[in-house]
């Protein structure tokens, strides 16, 4: 099947137990936040996504705390 908003349509209906045309009926709206969900679910885009948010947290750190965490990491590993 080449149209994977459908396909995705078909999986939502099976696993809701709601017909097809219902489920094409809902809003789109309401079909997306139910492929996040989907994805959240996802162990390896929780990986990514916790990777991400270290990144992140990283980014923000002054200088002087981006030295203190490197010397705490070097301290846990002795």
């Amino acid at each position: 099947m080449r149209r994977p908003f459908r396909k995705y349509c078909f999986m939502l209906a099976e696993r809701l137990h709601k017909p097809l045309d219902e489920i094409m009926s809902m809003d789109v709206v309401d079909i997306m936040e139910w492929m996040a969900f989907d994805r959240t679910q996802n162990e390896d885009w929780q990986k990514s996504y916790e990777r991400e948010l270290q990144l992140e947290k990283s980014r923000q750190l002054t200088p002087q705390q981006r030295c203190n965490a490197f010397k705490a990491a070097f301290r846990r590993g002795k």
